[in-house]
């Protein structure tokens, strides 16, 4: 019920003042609904800076223009921090905060992850949601269908 709630009540392109006009979401959560960073048992759990595959595994003349998500864990701290990069010199970081969607456009700089383990004892949780556009099969072909990770990226 929450995603369906973000899917029909938020929309990126009015939030980010239609920098796309044309993003949808994606209500099988393909790829999104549910996800955890577990360090419960001590798995060291991490999401290393990467930037998203841009094409849908199911859908593949969709094309990913925002994610939305929302934390949902009320027992945390700062190792559930975003980090976002724009794989040059600018970085900047969003704290974690239960009940906060977090959103932003998808494209070939917005590096984010959670590279700091996770603080054992704790499991990061987000609920997402995706936003697509569609692509021609020309263009398809110009976009990664698989995340890219790096691992090289500076922060201050």
């Amino acid at each position: 019920m929450v995603l369906d709630y973000i899917a029909t009540h938020f929309d990126p392109n009015k939030v980010f003042c239609n920098l796309t006009n044309n993003a949808f979401p994606d209500t099988s959560y393909y790829a999104a609904g549910m996800m955890l960073t577990p360090n419960t048992n001590g798995e060291g759990g991490f999401l290393g800076m990467h930037l998203d595959a841009d094409i849908h595994g199911g859908n593949l003349c969709w094309k990913r223009e925002y994610s939305a998500v929302l934390c949902v864990s009320e027992k945390y701290d700062s190792s559930f921090d975003l980090l976002l990069h724009d794989g040059i010199n600018k970085h900047a970081k969003v704290p974690y905060k239960f009940n906060r969607l977090n959103s932003f456009k998808c494209s070939e700089n917005s590096w984010h992850g959670v590279p700091k383990i996770i603080t054992e004892g704790l499991d990061r949780l987000i609920l997402g949601v995706f936003y697509w556009s569609y692509v021609g099969k020309q263009d398809r072909e110009k976009v990664r269908h698989k995340s890219k990770f790096r691992y090289d990226l500076k922060f201050k």
